[in-house]
């Protein structure tokens, strides 16, 4: 594998789940474009201030990068450092950033730019090691279709803050798709005249499962979430899909515009047994 997948696979394995971190080649897994005293420094930072953010190489846009945090629940005061190396410290992938350098117009769209520790070293990795798939983000809107089977429920618990959400008999999640298109979502959906998978069909401009490169397809918004059937592919309901005709418990923040995918990313969704039929 090249460096460059190596990462993106690194990376997305970490953004599922943080890992433990006890050594300097632990860390260097995911920041290939850190030495091995810059790592060092992070991890004292760590210790002593409990936790430190710091960039690291994105895979595919230009001019940006991922957001790590290194923390650690116990504060060392002085400099015991060394008598503590064994004791792990909590790697967490954060978000990704992007600068003004990652647009064609050079402007921000939507974006918050904060400069982390290590971030011009992380962007000129980028280019040093995969500047030739490297690319602008030149789209206009960024979306995600959460996939759900709405026959295959289950029961689960979402925490918001201090209150958990219990939802019982909800459909399981199969997928989620990131997407982008040519043009604004608003102005795709709110066409009367044809419907809305069409204009979507030929809007879209790339798509993808992996959420390593959904986040930085994202950008500074926070998208439109759609959820669609894993069956029929129509756009769920609160509490039911009519292309299945299954129905299920209301779970209040499902939303769509209740029509199917576009065409484009129903073929490889069905090679990849994403979607079982198209009614």
């Amino acid at each position: 594998m090249t460096p460059q997948i190596v990462h993106r696979r690194n990376l997305t394995i970490l953004e599922e789940k943080s890992a433990k971190v006890t050594t300097v080649a632990d860390v260097k897994k995911y920041c290939p474009h850190l030495s091995d005293e810059q790592i060092k420094e992070l991890m004292d930072i760590a210790f002593h201030q409990r936790g430190v953010l710091f960039a690291t190489p994105s895979v595919m846009i230009k001019g940006s990068f991922h957001v790590l945090r290194l923390s650690s629940d116990m504060k060392i005061e002085g400099n015991n450092l060394s008598k503590q190396t064994k004791v792990a410290l909590k790697l967490q992938y954060v978000y990704h950033q992007k600068t003004k350098e990652s647009y064609p117009d050079h402007k921000s769209h939507k974006d918050v730019f904060i400069d982390y520790n290590f971030s011009k070293e992380a962007m000129s990795f980028a280019e040093a090691n995969w500047s030739k798939s490297l690319m602008l983000n030149h789209w206009s809107d960024y979306g995600r279709v959460v996939l759900q089977d709405p026959v295959d429920l289950h029961n689960y618990e979402q925490s918001d803050g201090d209150f958990k959400h219990i939802y019982n008999n909800s459909p399981k999640t199969k997928a989620v798709i990131h997407w982008v298109t040519n043009r604004s979502w608003n102005e795709i959906r709110s066409n009367g005249s044809i419907k809305i998978e069409y204009l979507w069909d030929k809007a879209i401009e790339m798509f993808t499962l992996n959420p390593i490169i959904g986040k930085e397809l994202q950008g500074g918004t926070d998208g439109h979430e759609l959820y669609h059937c894993s069956r029929c592919s129509e756009g769920l309901k609160i509490s039911s899909c009519d292309g299945c005709n299954a129905t299920f418990t209301d779970v209040f923040w499902r939303y769509n515009h209740f029509g199917r995918l576009p065409e484009n990313m129903v073929r490889p969704l069905k090679a990849l047994g994403l979607l079982e039929k198209r009614t």
